[in-house]
Formats: structure tokens, sequence, C-alpha cells
């Protein structure tokens, strides 16, 4: 798959693909996927939380990465970083307590700096 991820719940119930910038729950035995984000949040590389109730993503709204989550059905979109920095590559602490992701965040906001690991409390 071009411009895409996947992600799935540990126990495989839940299913969340990512086609270029809108995410998608698709049933694991098969049907019709519904849409869950639209374009503007242009979301890359979904992970879902170990519970699977809860994925997150890296977004682009308004420019610059951030941290978003919402639920799996699509609502309850929410804002996880601000800031000039850009925050990416986005995955849940094995409790669900914290995201991690490579950020630049610390550095000078206009010259930017090599990336970082950084965790965020949910």
């Amino acid at each position: 798959m071009t411009g895409g991820s996947v992600t799935a719940s540990r126990d495989g119930s839940v299913l969340i693909v990512e086609v270029q910038g809108v995410l998608w729950r698709v049933p694991p035995q098969g049907g019709t996927a519904a849409r869950i984000t639209e374009w503007e949040l242009e979301a890359t590389r979904p992970a879902l939380s170990p519970d699977g109730a809860t994925p997150a993503v890296g977004g682009y709204p308004g420019g610059g990465f951030h941290l978003w989550t919402l639920r799996t059905d699509g609502s309850a979109l929410r804002r996880i970083t601000d800031g000039p920095w850009d925050d990416r590559g986005v995955a849940w602490s094995p409790d669900g307590s914290r995201l991690v992701s490579a950020s630049e965040r610390g550095a000078d906001p206009v010259t930017g700096a090599p990336f970082g690991l950084w965790t965020a409390k949910i």
C-alpha cells in the first residue's frame, strides 16, 4: 500500500487503516470500511491503545505534526501536543497511560534540532 499504514488490536477485533491521511475502521472479517477521520487531520501511522479502544496518530492540521487521540468510531478527537515542534511516530506505553513519539521538542522553535524520544501523559 502506498501512502498508508495499518494497526490492529491485540485480540484482532479492531483494525484501523490509514490511507493517504484518512483513517478507516475495517471489519477484520471483511466488509465495508467506515471512515473515522476527515482528510484535514492528515492522520499518519495510527497506533491502537493496549485495550484497542483509542487510536493515536500524528496529525498535521494547520501546519506542524502533533499527536492526537480519538475513539475507534471517530468521535472524541483530542489534540495531545502543541507548540512549534513536530511530534511523529506515536506509540502507546504498555499500560496505556502515556504516548511516546519522536519529537524535536526543547529545540529552537525556528531552526529545530535532531529528533529525540518524548512522552506525553494521557
